[in-house]
């Protein structure tokens, strides 16, 4: 167990590893877990509101999946990184979820609440709306996993091998999925524009 020290310095949240406080969990740290909860609640809470779309049924999965992260921790091997390995409970209860709710995810849109934030774009305001929108309609066309694969590498910063960690393959097959989907929101996006020509 931590001395009152380490607690001190466990509140600052920047020295200690997520393998470390998964160690600290399993010798019986309730404060441990609670730090693990807090450093990964809201990227849990994002990939739950990616699929289910609903704040109150997202909070309810991000629940789940800490509960079931607590009972499974002893299987967590430590081979790949945590956060990864936690993202794919995520993933697997947010689609347990649906198949709950007897609800198909590929016919179900995007809303403006679940598109990922673009920061900065040099256009200014009005353009960042326009891509937002744009990225919003795209993102349409992509199935679950492929949604889910874009989301963590282009706006969580994920490593192929993180992502290959959570979709439960290697990082050859998230490469392609990858490639896919940017092909897919590649030819959305051209029709979109040509789209807007049209109506010049």
């Amino acid at each position: 167990m931590m001395t009152n020290k380490l607690v001190f310095q466990w509140r600052e949240s920047v020295q200690f590893s997520d393998e470390y406080l998964v160690e600290e969990v399993r010798g019986g740290s309730h404060l441990a877990f609670g730090l693990l909860m807090k450093r990964h609640e809201r990227l849990v809470f994002r990939i739950a509101m990616n699929h289910v779309k609903n704040p109150d049924n997202a909070m309810d999965v991000t629940q789940n999946v800490f509960m079931k992260t607590h009972q499974k921790l002893d299987s967590y091997t430590g081979s790949g990184p945590f956060r990864a390995w936690l993202l794919r409970i995520a993933y697997n209860e947010s689609l347990t979820w649906i198949r709950r709710q007897k609800k198909d995810y590929l016919n179900e849109s995007l809303s403006e609440k679940n598109t990922p934030v673009l920061h900065a774009v040099p256009e200014g305001e009005v353009a960042r709306k326009e891509v937002q929108a744009m990225i919003q309609t795209a993102l349409k066309v992509l199935s679950a996993k492929q949604n889910l694969a874009i989301s963590l590498r282009y706006f969580e910063g994920f490593s192929l091998r993180e992502i290959a960690t959570v979709l439960e393959c290697n990082e050859g097959s998230v490469k392609s999925i990858l490639f896919r989907s940017l092909e897919k929101l590649r030819n959305t996006v051209t029709f979109q524009r040509r789209g807007e020509y049209a109506q010049l």
